[in-house]
């Protein structure tokens, strides 16, 4: 059996245009403007790479709004750890704020060249914006909780390995995320301890946050149905009710069983699950429904929910 490490390495030697052809055969269109039967196609360089894979288009978006063409096009070398459009749902809108947007992307971005045959278990690599991130390598190389899908694209200003989430904080993803906003807003605006919690991965490395949607908090809070949320229509106490909205530890949807259970709060109010028809919380009470499941984060996972829940 071909054991991990030769085949990453084998990745390498074959570099850019076999995974081309990985990402065609995969059904993404990959390079369609590009002569698939050149045995050894040109590199572009990073940035025009993700413009020329339309499975990397979200990427592309982001990298441009972020004004970040330039420098993956005559900087380097980097290694770069690119999310395929699919992995992204929901989708983020980078128009949404440019500065976490650049960030997020910076987040991606290490210097230097770093292959995969280079990448051990229990590093870290310092990307040029954010947190360091974790590398894994076991069944599968994983980057923070994302797997690398197809390793070792290489480019004349580095390397691209593609991971299958989007790498980025609660507060960041939800930033950028059309229905989330509102619940980003307010996270910033309870002030730093609750925006440095639902930052870090808390003390069992991740946390469930149960984000109410745009629409969950307007029906309650647009006092004056104006279709915006006012200062004035922020509740006082926020802080705490944000809290009741996180557990401290990372759960998919498929974690919760089919029958009410109890979890913990950051509030200290106990939350009640039901993972039945459909993930539910607080069934006896606010019933919200989970609308918007597992969006993975690097600290955790987030759940778009129906409604706000109260403690």
């Amino acid at each position: 059996m071909i054991d991990l490490a030769t085949s990453l390495r084998r990745w390498g030697r074959l570099g850019l245009g076999l995974f081309a052809l990985v990402l065609v055969t995969t059904g993404c269109d990959a390079f369609i403007d590009q002569d698939q039967s050149d045995p050894a196609p040109s590199s572009p360089t990073i940035a025009g790479y993700v413009q020329e894979v339309p499975a990397l288009s979200a990427l592309e978006g982001a990298v441009a709004e972020a004004g970040l063409v330039e420098t993956l096009d005559t900087g380097g070398p980097f290694t770069v750890f690119a999310p395929l459009n699919d992995s992204i749902s929901p989708a983020i809108d980078p128009s949404l704020n440019r500065q976490v947007v650049g960030k997020v992307v910076r987040h991606h971005v290490v210097n230097g060249e770093v292959t995969s045959d280079q990448l051990s278990d229990g590093q870290t690599v310092s990307p040029r914006a954010g947190d360091d991130l974790r590398i894994g390598v076991g069944e599968n190389v994983t980057v923070n909780r994302a797997t690398v899908t197809n390793p070792d694209a290489n480019a004349q200003n580095g390397v691209v390995h593609v991971v299958g989430e989007l790498l980025a904080d609660a507060v960041d993803r939800a930033t950028l995320t059309p229905r989330f906003t509102l619940f980003a807003r307010l996270v910033k605006e309870a002030g730093p301890g609750l925006e440095s919690a639902l930052r870090s991965s808390g003390a069992n490395a991740g946390r469930t946050i149960f984000a109410p949607t745009n629409e969950a908090l307007l029906s309650l809070l647009d006092s004056n149905n104006n279709g915006s949320l006012e200062n004035s229509e922020i509740p006082s106490g926020a802080d705490g009710i944000l809290r009741y909205h996180v557990h401290d530890n990372a759960l998919k949807a498929s974690d919760f069983p089919a029958a009410d259970t109890t979890i913990s709060s950051l509030q200290g109010t106990n939350l009640v699950i039901n993972g039945g028809d459909g993930v539910t919380v607080n069934p006896s009470n606010e019933g919200a429904g989970v609308t918007i499941p597992n969006v993975e984060v690097d600290n955790g996972v987030i759940h778009g929910i129906d409604a706000v829940l109260t403690p």
